[in-house]
């Protein structure tokens, strides 16, 4: 179908978008991250955010995130063009290897997506996140979802192990009309092209019809675990090539 109109953080619209057109609105990367990022940005605590050159797929822009030695630490950005989506499309790029080899205790949220509806005391429909591997680092996942006990969900198989270096992302999230037909799809480093290609991963039968549909998302730096904060403070991770889309593949 088509990206959501006038977002302002699509890579498409009227090159308002990401960190991640040249010759986008971003003619000169300011020197901190600002609008044109719907929701602003917010750089608690230590955490800090600024966009530089170079991008991560050769854009003009990206957006630069680190967290200081406080697990209270934040830097996002946030955008808030969705309304309560009953599917959302995104896809990011990151610099998988920037934060070096986590410690087994050690996680940092990615990306949240959230409803407007707090049900059970949770908002948040998908939250990406980097977590430790065998090898290198990996992404999990969780949701929220109707199981009558904690409402959140983590894919027993769905902890990807990430390249070294910059990994393209995409998920694809399905709010439930009724029971438990909700879905989750993703891709990791995908094969070019805007032809969907087969799945990296998915997650079946999941009951979300109460959280709506996706209202914000977040990106950056976020809910450290105290390891991750004593261990990897002021270590630039770079995000770049957001874009966010109600029902088409987005690739590249």
């Amino acid at each position: 179908m088509k990206s959501f109109k006038m977002k302002s953080l699509a890579l498409a619209v009227l090159g308002l978008a990401s960190f991640a057109v040249a010759g986008s609105a971003f003619a000169v990367c300011p020197a901190v991250a600002a609008l044109p990022w719907s929701g602003g940005a917010s750089a608690l605590g230590g955490g800090t955010l600024a966009v530089s050159g170079t991008g991560l797929d050769g854009s003009a822009c990206k957006l630069d995130a680190t967290l200081g030695t406080d697990s209270a630490d934040q830097a996002t950005v946030t955008d808030t063009s969705p309304a309560n989506e009953p599917r959302y499309r995104f896809q990011f790029l990151v610099n998988a290897s920037a934060l070096g080899a986590l410690a087994s205790t050690d996680s940092v949220n990615l990306l949240t997506t959230s409803g407007a509806t707090t049900v059970h005391g949770r908002r948040g429909i998908i939250a990406v996140n980097l977590v430790p591997a065998a090898s290198g680092n990996r992404l999990s996942f969780n949701w929220s979802c109707n199981n009558g006990t904690t409402y959140r969900c983590t894919a027993t198989t769905g902890a990807i192990t990430l390249a070294a270096g910059v990994n393209r992302i995409e998920f694809d999230v399905l709010m439930a009309t009724s029971g438990a037909n909700g879905s989750i799809r993703y891709w990791i480093n995908a094969p070019s092209g805007t032809t969907e290609p087969a799945v990296s991963g998915s997650v079946t039968g999941i009951d979300n019809s109460a959280w709506v549909g996706a209202k914000t998302t977040t990106m950056g730096l976020a809910s450290p675990s105290p390891t991750q904060s004593s261990g990897h403070s002021g270590q630039i991770v770079s995000f770049d090539t957001f874009d966010s889309r109600r029902q088409t593949y987005i690739g590249y």
